[in-house]
C-alpha cells in the first residue's frame, strides 16, 4: 500500500454541498465535448474531501468512481488530486528531480548490466535506444531500469506489470489481457512513430498521459485509488517514492538501499 496516502482536511463543504459538485461535473462531462478543464478542476477541488474518505473507507471499483468523479479522466487532474493526496506540490518540484535522476537512472543501469545485455535487449525489438534525449523515452527507459535492478526477492521478472509495449494489433486488446488490475503503464508507437503512453487501472485505459509524466502518474495512480502495490513491484514503488517524494528508508544493506545510494540518495535520517 503507498506510505504517502493522507486522509483529507475538511474544507467546509457537506455532503449536500459535495453532492451538487460531482452532479454539475457528470453534466459538464457528459454534454460537453472538450469539459471545462477550469470548471472541473474547480469542482475536483471542493469535491475532494469526502472523495478522499470515500475511497479510503469503501472499496469501489475504478470504473464506477469514473462514473461519480468524470474529472479523474483528465491527466492534469490526476496530477493535482495526487498533489492533494500527499499535501504537496507535484508540479514543478517533483517533476524536476525526476528529471534530474532520470539520465542517472539509465546509467546506474548500464553499469549494474554490463555483460549482460539485458536492457539493451528489452528496448529493441521496440526501436529504443537508451540514451535518446527525449525526456518521454528516457522516462520509460528508467521505469524499466528500476523495476529490472530492484526486483521483489523470489519473484519472476515480469515487465508487464509495470510496463507493457504494443508492437502490433489493438491497445485496447492487449489491455483487457493485462495479468493484474493494478496500474500499469501501456506504451505504443504512433503513426508518426512517436512514443504514446496511456495509464491502465482495472484493465481498462484511465488517460493518455505525456511519457515525460508516466512515472509520476503511475506512483500516483496507486496513491489516489489507495491501491495495494502489484504483487512482486514492491521494491520498484519503494524506489519511486524514494526517487519522486522521498518518503520511504529502506533497510541499509538491501538491493533496494544499493541502487538508491548509487543515485545519490542517503538512508541517514
Amino acid at each position: 500500500m503507498p506510505t504517502c496516502s493522507l486522509l483529507p482536511p475538511e474544507n467546509g463543504e457537506d455532503q449536500s454541498s459535495h453532492d451538487r459538485h460531482v452532479e454539475r461535473m457528470k453534466t459538464e462531462w457528459k454534454e460537453q465535448k472538450h469539459p471545462s478543464k477550469q470548471l472541473t478542476k474547480s469542482l475536483m477541488k471542493r469535491s475532494y474531501p469526502l472523495r478522499r474518505k470515500t475511497i479510503m473507507d469503501k472499496v469501489i471499483p475504478v470504473p464506477q468512481l469514473l462514473k461519480e468523479y468524470p474529472g479523474l479522466r483528465d491527466p492534469d487532474e490526476l496530477i493535482r488530486e495526487f498533489s492533494r493526496v500527499i499535501s504537496r506540490e507535484i508540479l514543478p518540484s517533483v517533476k524536476d528531480e525526476w528529471v534530474k535522476m532520470v539520465s542517472k537512472i539509465i546509467e546506474v543501469s548500464r553499469d549494474e548490466t554490463e555483460g549482460e545485455p539485458v536492457i539493451d535487449q528489452l528496448f529493441e525489438d521496440f526501436g529504443i535506444e537508451l540514451m535518446e534525449e527525449d525526456l518521454g523515452v528516457q522516462t520509460i527507459v528508467a521505469i524499466c531500469c528500476i523495476y529490472r535492478l530492484v526486483p521483489d526477492p523470489r519473484i519472476r521478472v515480469d515487465l508487464s506489470k509495470v510496463v507493457t509495449f504494443v508492437d502490433d494489433g489493438s491497445t485496447e486488446d492487449v489491455v483487457k489481457q493485462l495479468p493484474m488490475a493494478q496500474p500499469c503503464i501501456v506504451v505504443k508507437r504512433d503513426e508518426e512513430n512517436k512514443l504514446q503512453s496511456a495509464l491502465v487501472v482495472e484493465r481498462s485505459i484511465l488517460c493518455v498521459v505525456p511519457p515525460e509524466l508516466a512515472a509520476i502518474h503511475l506512483l500516483g495512480a496507486f496513491n489516489i485509488f489507495y491501491m495495494h502495490y502489484t504483487e512482486g513491484c514492491s521494491n520498484f514503488y519503494a524506489a519511486l517514492e524514494s526517487i519522486l517524494l522521498g518518503c520511504n528508508k529502506p533497510g541499509r544493506k538491501t538491493r533496494l538501499a544499493a541502487f538508491l545510494g548509487r543515485l545519490g540518495y542517503s538512508n541517514e535520517e
